[in-house]
């Protein structure tokens, strides 16, 4: 029904179209412009004109339904006739927006209609979605035209002042730098066009600074910072407050996104941004700070899950560590070594043999230690101990994997370790070396996995 109905009225708007055009003087003629690239065609200029003489035109504007019809009558130089050929093209040099020539052969049917046009801009500037730059005394930027100009001019008005020069002449396209003073830079292009006296303009601005502090600070009582990780519980209502700071005033927008899984609390006014993030979008105007707040929850029902939350304002971007997982304090009551202001390495996780409790090391060495248990698990905690020693002619690093799964519950453990490729790596179990099987490699560092049977110490050498 839907399908049919769509049909319906698209033959009902086609309809009412050529009996509008019907209405209209036979010396008419018309078309439709498509809008693209964001750009509309609402009331740009439309230049019809006869293949016989082409310097002289009429001129009609596109309506917001993106039709237009010209009257040849304007035309003086030509008289109408069937089988003449005529042209039309979007020519707004005031906008900046052109659309390719197309034509038609008049006839006697009462109307004329052009093929389609779709706009683009006369001239458009590429410096690679990104106009923020830091401690830049130039920038590389590229222009293009769809047909040649007479002249390429340029202006540049910055804190230093206001510069001027032509580009290049009779040319379309052109890769060339531009010299940045520090603050806000404005460009712009101006081209002489089709051998005549009138301009089209296209302006960008591009802001230089010394520095750009750009991140977010998240706020909840549990909330903590260790490295580059911010650890937040699970289904914990936190505050985050997105923010930059810079040495110049910014315009422009400023986004931040965080994962679809996180609840917002108190706004509606959130954006896509891709199928994995969900976020703002705020305009900012000549600030060199902003910030704002708002309220958001974490997943809940999850051990331990990393994500990323991103800010980014024209073009400049960053990305923030998040860790939410479920934590309880756990005493050790036999580790002496254990700190509470650490409490983030324990990890409280249910398991089973088809779902190992998945240890990441602070250590280098060490990767990952996976502990395989026998049976099904619905709680227990775990924790990776190491103490480094350098000896005469390596470096020598004492493991200990603690848990509270009793020691015959557990199956075995399998861990994965990592050295640089020009170091070799010894490990010692229950006093004993370890065979070592290659796991994988990349650019910088060879991996090697290894299972144990039981959670005793062993000792990684490195030289």
């Amino acid at each position: 029904m839907k399908v049919i109905f769509n049909l319906c009225l698209a033959l009902a708007v086609f309809s009412l179209f050529v009996l509008n055009i019907n209405l209209v003087n036979s010396s008419f003629v018309c078309g439709f412009v498509n809008d693209s690239n964001k750009l509309s065609a609402d009331w740009a200029n439309v230049q019809v004109y006869y293949a016989e003489n082409i310097s002289d035109s009429t001129n009609c504007q596109i309506s917001p339904e993106n039709k237009f019809c010209c009257d040849l009558e304007n035309i003086s130089s030509v008289q109408f006739s069937t089988g003449k050929k005529v042209f039309a093209e979007v020519y707004d040099l005031k906008r900046g927006l052109v659309a390719e020539p197309v034509s038609l052969y008049l006839t006697d049917e009462g109307y004329n209609i052009f093929p389609d046009m779709e706009v683009k801009k006369a001239v458009s500037l590429d410096i690679k979605d990104k106009n923020l730059f830091l401690n830049s005394s130039s920038v590389p930027v590229s222009f293009s035209s769809y047909k040649n100009f007479d002249k390429i001019n340029y202006q540049i008005n910055s804190s230093e002042g206001y510069f001027n020069g032509t580009l290049c002449e009779n040319c379309n396209s052109s890769i060339f730098s531009i010299p940045l003073s520090k603050g806000k830079n404005e460009f712009i292009l101006s081209s002489g066009y089709n051998g005549q006296n009138e301009e089209v303009y296209e302006r960008i601005y591009i802001y230089n600074l010394d520095y750009l502090d750009i991140g977010v600070n998240i706020f909840c009582d549990k909330c903590k910072i260790k490295k580059n990780f911010l650890y937040i519980p699970s289904n914990e209502e936190v505050i985050i407050n997105p923010y930059f700071n810079s040495s110049h005033n910014l315009s422009g927008e400023f986004l931040f996104y965080f994962p679809r899984e996180w609840t917002i609390i108190n706004s509606s006014d959130l954006s896509d941004f891709s199928l994995t993030h969900k976020g703002f979008i705020k305009q900012v105007e000549n600030q060199s700070f902003f910030s704002f707040n708002y309220t958001i929850k974490s997943p809940k029902k999850i051990i331990k899950q990393d994500y990323l939350v991103y800010q980014k304002i024209n073009g400049y971007s960053d990305s923030t560590k998040v860790r939410a997982f479920r934590l309880k304090f756990l005493p050790f009551h036999k580790i002496n070594s254990f700190q509470e202001d650490f409490p983030e390495n324990v990890l409280e996780q249910s398991s089973s043999g088809s779902n190992p409790i998945i240890l990441e090391s602070e250590n280098k060495y060490l990767e990952t230690a996976a502990i395989f248990p026998k049976h099904e698990f619905p709680s227990s905690r775990s924790y990776i101990e190491f103490k480094e020693n350098k000896r005469e002619k390596y470096k020598e690093i004492e493991f200990n994997i603690l848990t509270t799964l009793p020691k015959k519950e557990i199956e075995k453990i399998f861990l994965i370790f990592k050295v640089e490729k020009d170091k070799s790596l010894e490990i010692v179990y229950k006093r004993e070396p370890l065979l070592l099987k290659p796991y994988k490699e990349d650019p910088n560092y060879n991996y090697y996995s290894v299972y144990i049977s039981e959670n005793s110490p062993f000792t990684a050498r490195v030289q």
